[in-house]
């Protein structure tokens, strides 16, 4: 399955409560800190559709196209029909994009390899990170990750003393947190924020 732009954009649009800067956000697609990010992104997704690009940006699969951005690559030539489509977006949009939708399915990619190493330490893991990247193929999300702050009172500025709440008096070990700006899917370990259940601390 492959959306199309309008799709997108109805898709985030007034579905969540987003704050910037303790402001809240009436819609997504049009406020101007967001708005050249959506665009590029719907843009993404209607080149797809479009008879001049479609062919670049996507691959047929078992009988279903989807976007080659999501694709598990098996290939040197999966890698490089990849480039030609990064390519055809940078000329389309006329300069350079990051964080538009794909980067991270990379990494679900890497685990994929790793299912080996996944099983060592629960079998769960590699049945679900299979069944993440098909789900992202035939779902074709905006599949990202993000830079934040600790997760606190999103509605509140930061200097208005956002910050990351226990509701354990005496947390112990069980909340750890690395870095003041936690990053999910980094695959070097750093800037990432997590929560240990009680029962493994």
């Amino acid at each position: 399955m492959i959306r199309t732009g309008a799709e997108y954009r109805d898709s985030i649009r007034g579905t969540r409560d987003v704050f910037i800067n303790g402001e809240k956000v009436a819609d997504v697609t049009t406020h101007p800190m967001f708005k050249p990010l959506v665009d590029i992104r719907a843009r993404i997704y209607d080149m797809a559709h479009d008879p001049k690009t479609r062919d670049v940006m996507t691959v047929t699969q078992n009988g279903e196209v989807n976007a080659i951005g999501n694709a598990l690559p098996y290939t040197q030539d999966d890698w490089w029909a990849k480039r030609r489509a990064t390519d055809a977006v940078m000329e389309d949009v006329g300069g350079v994009v990051t964080r538009v939708g794909d980067e991270t399915v990379g990494e679900m990619w890497s685990l994929y390899d790793g299912q080996d190493v996944l099983n060592e330490v629960n079998p769960e893991f590699s049945k679900n990170i299979e069944a993440h990247i098909g789900k992202v193929l035939q779902g074709d999300p905006f599949h990202v990750s993000a830079n934040t702050d600790p997760k606190g009172d999103r509605s509140k500025a930061p200097h208005q003393g956002r910050q990351l709440h226990s509701r354990d008096p005496a947390p112990a070990f069980s909340h750890c947190l690395c870095s003041a700006h936690p990053e999910t899917g980094r695959s070097d370990g750093r800037h990432f924020g997590f929560q240990c259940p009680p029962d493994q601390t």
